[in-house]
């Protein structure tokens, strides 16, 4: 086919084979987020810990260049007279054409980066005897991120946010199913309720605090349960990080059968008519 940005004719082979499943005796549960991209926590068969864990990060060149389009985009726009009210006439996709070149970049890097943490994520899972990929069910919705990152703290909320608006999470866990089905290794999809405020030991619920009429976010919870971004704290004695503990959750979920819910489609009801009026 033609490529129609780049005007050059590419080939695309694909091959499809039998792969041989990968023989294991662990259960890998792989958390994603927005400050850590995925933290990985390994289980045995009989739902045990194994004190192995991997994380994951966004490329530092990802975020510099996305910075970079935004603010080129901005100053373009402002010096072409193209904000507020004022208009500047013809040429608006000229003067941004250097601006686009420069997103296409950004989209390789990201594009390139998916690929690279998904094969290095597979890897090691296969290398730390994992014969089962467990992830999460996850709705990456833009109010959901805004909802979820207002309880932290001002450096932490920008960054999260940033690290949201140029990564693709879809794109990563959809790159990690492929990869995993081309290795042979198997992979499922669990219910996320629940899973970073949760105990792995003795699997108490710890629920966050509502929003109170003075409150601007959600709070976390105090003393025990996830008290914060990165500690979650119970009162079996159980303390650790919050996303590997949520990671060894989601592996454990896998091997209770608690697998992605199934959705039914509610029926709408039809409307009733209303009677007509009597000798009108």
């Amino acid at each position: 086919y033609k490529d129609d940005r780049s005007k050059k004719w590419m080939l695309s082979l694909s091959w499809t084979g039998n792969v041989a499943e990968v023989e294991g005796d662990r259960v890998a549960g792989v958390d994603l987020g927005l400050i850590t991209t995925a933290t990985v926590a390994y289980t045995t068969t009989a739902g045990e810990e194994a004190h192995v864990r991997d994380r994951f990060h966004i490329p530092g060149t990802v975020t510099r260049i996305y910075k970079r389009v935004e603010s080129e985009r901005r100053d373009r726009l402002r010096a072409g007279r193209l904000v507020y009210d004022a208009r500047s006439g013809h040429g608006v996709d000229r003067k941004l054409r250097p601006v686009e070149h420069l997103a296409h970049r950004r989209d390789n890097l990201v594009r390139d980066a998916v690929r690279n943490i998904a094969s290095a994520l597979v890897n090691s899972a296969i290398k730390r005897g994992a014969h089962t990929l467990v992830l999460e069910n996850l709705d990456w919705s833009t109010n959901k991120m805004m909802e979820d990152t207002q309880a932290l703290s001002n450096r932490d909320r920008t960054r999260a946010r940033k690290n949201f608006l140029s990564w693709q999470q879809g794109a990563l866990r959809q790159t990690i199913r492929e990869v995993a089905q081309r290795e042979g290794l198997k992979c499922v999809e669990v219910d996320a309720k629940h899973t970073s405020n949760t105990c792995f030991v003795c699997k108490k619920v710890y629920e966050r605090p509502p929003r109170g009429k003075d409150d601007k976010y959600r709070p976390y919870c105090k003393g025990l349960g996830r008290v914060n971004q990165d500690k979650f704290k119970c009162s079996c004695g159980w303390e650790e990080h919050a996303d590997y503990n949520a990671a060894l959750n989601i592996a454990a979920r896998a091997e209770t059968g608690k697998t992605r819910p199934e959705v039914v489609a509610e029926r709408k009801t039809p409307r009733k008519k209303a009677p007509a009026p009597v000798g009108g």
